[in-house]
């Protein structure tokens, strides 16, 4: 008897335990899911309105602070300016680290697997170490690198060594851990 009432208080516990487990799980995920936390069509169309507005405020300023037509002197004639100068390809490579030593994650943003497939071969007749190949939640439409903080001349060089990788840009928020990030759109 006493066997059986043991069996009978282990069971009880553990099914107090399962149930204690469940209905934590149950509060959780109705917190985490709440309805009222959810964005919805309205309140989005509100902050897409609310950035619009503060957009078109930004233009409205620069275009009040351009000089009008009576506010520019006659008189006054530009200067010429010298075409900025060219950088020698060659110059670019040289102050860029190796390929090999040059780390790069290949994200596609919206070029499809075989215009990321074309990049990282492209990538890797030029002896970069690809560390990553990953989808992108950004999209853009010419393949563009992003270079991380202290890493411009190793994007540069790679602008240099393959005219495809003409969009050079700072890193937007990505990974800092490798030293350019490639986001594939047409390739």
């Amino acid at each position: 008897m006493s066997t059986i009432l043991r069996l009978i208080s282990l069971n009880a516990a553990r099914v107090l335990f399962v149930g204690s487990l469940l209905l934590a799980l149950y509060v959780g995920l109705t917190w985490a899911l709440a309805i009222e936390d959810r964005p919805d069509a309205a309140s989005i169309a509100r902050a897409e309105a609310a950035a619009n507005a503060s957009e078109s405020e930004r233009t409205q300023s620069e275009v009040a602070a351009a000089p009008t037509p009576e506010a520019v002197d006659p008189s006054a004639t530009a200067e010429p300016t010298e075409a900025p100068p060219t950088v020698d390809p060659q110059e670019l490579i040289a102050a860029a680290l190796p390929p090999g030593d040059t780390t790069v994650q290949i994200l596609d943003a919206g070029g499809g697997s075989a215009a990321v497939d074309a990049a990282a071969s492209v990538l890797e007749q030029l002896g970069y170490n690809i560390v990553a190949r990953a989808s992108s939640g950004r999209d853009v439409s010419t393949t563009t690198v992003y270079f991380t903080a202290d890493n411009e001349a190793e994007a540069e060089a790679l602008r240099a060594r393959d005219p495809r990788f003409q969009v050079v840009e700072p890193n937007r928020g990505l990974n800092e851990s490798v030293n350019i990030h490639v986001l594939v759109g047409s390739f």
